[in-house]
């Protein structure tokens, strides 16, 4: 019997994408409020209010902006033929790597307001101890994204020769 060479010298990204800036949308209007409401109050107030509070308040609200921005533009998910490779953090860069094989299940959710955009959410359920479920949120195609998944966690299941054994609670293995 030969034996096959290992799957790693194969290996080439298939996707690379984001979430959508959309997913920020409830922060971004909690921004415009509090935007409006110094305006209002500066208006109705001016004459009592010193100037440096309405500036203040509108430079927190606006770096409280930038930075919901920064933090989902920071995020990148990649998807190789052998794992999914999730990068974020704007300051500090967290990288995380989980391997196709240990893909349990995977799940599409489309809310409305995200597949208005053409946009939804792909999570995934795995056997890997510190990412038990992994959700790439608010992506492009996420129907077609699951269906890559899909076909490389099976090609490298049936390459590394992985099976997947569920075992429930209370029954004993034979």
């Amino acid at each position: 019997m030969t034996e096959q060479p290992p799957p790693t010298s194969q290996e080439t990204i298939v996707w690379v994408g984001g979430p959508s800036q959309w997913i920020g949308s409830g922060r971004y209007t909690l921004i415009a409020v509090v935007i409006l409401a110094v305006a209002i109050g500066w208006l109705l107030m001016h004459e009592t209010l010193p100037v440096i509070v309405p500036v203040l308040l509108l430079a927190a609200a606006l770096a409280y902006g930038l930075w919901v921005w920064a933090s989902i533009a920071s995020i990148r998910y990649t998807l190789s033929t052998q794992r999914i490779t999730t990068h974020q953090g704007v300051f500090t860069r967290r990288s995380d790597e989980m391997e196709l094989y240990r893909v349990k299940d995977t799940v599409v959710l489309e809310p409305l307001w995200l597949r208005l955009l053409g946009r939804g959410h792909v999570q995934l359920k795995t056997s890997d101890a510190t990412t038990p479920v992994l959700l790439l949120r608010a992506i492009r195609n996420p129907t077609q994204v699951r269906s890559q998944i899909r076909d490389h966690v099976e090609r490298i299941r049936q390459l590394r020769g992985v099976r997947e054994v569920d075992i429930e609670p209370g029954r004993q293995m034979i």
